[in-house]
């Protein structure tokens, strides 16, 4: 199955690309989103940051790119001294996909082998677990912009992974 989609985003963007790039890809609902590395802008890699780009298709449709550029690894939020102590490592990469009909997924890469919980501004949380590949998870809210997402690399420990700007991909 994923091959199928890995040629399908080929053909739609139009460009070989090393699987190495994919970060992850799968079902959102009746869409199916995939997320690619891309070169980071110079002075974001020099702080250690890196960038994505997010792609998505609608049923058996072609791949269109929904977002061109998201910076990931770069930024902590204020006083989170786990985050701090996680960056030089990588925090990994978080995005929302809001669908025109509401649906709402999460979608998350490169947490390694560490807990991954969702929580909503409704009070919902959903620990996902450990995603080393990264994962796609749907959850119910109205307020897509205020998901947090904590990663937790050893029991007690966690750090916000945050949803970078323009990580919230509504069209």
């Amino acid at each position: 199955m994923t091959g199928d989609l890995v040629r399908r985003l080929r053909q739609s963007s139009g460009a070989e690309f090393a699987t190495d790039r994919l970060l992850v890809i799968g079902a959102a609902g009746d869409e199916t989103v995939a997320v690619l590395r891309r070169d980071a802008r110079p002075d974001e890699a020099r702080a250690g940051g890196r960038a994505a780009e997010v792609w998505v298709a609608r049923g058996p449709g072609m791949f269109h790119r929904a977002v061109d550029y998201i910076s990931y690894d770069l930024a902590c939020t204020a006083d989170d001294s786990g985050c701090a102590s996680m960056r030089p490592d990588g925090l990994g990469f978080a995005a929302i996909r809001r669908q025109p009909g509401g649906r709402t997924f999460v979608v998350v890469a490169e947490t390694g082998n560490h807990e991954v919980t969702v929580r909503t501004a409704e009070g919902e949380a959903k620990n996902v677990g450990p995603i080393p590949t990264g994962g796609i998870v749907e959850v119910a809210t109205e307020h897509p912009w205020q998901i947090r997402l904590e990663i937790a690399p050893t029991p007690g420990q966690a750090y916000v992974l945050p949803v970078p700007p323009g990580g919230v991909i509504e069209d």
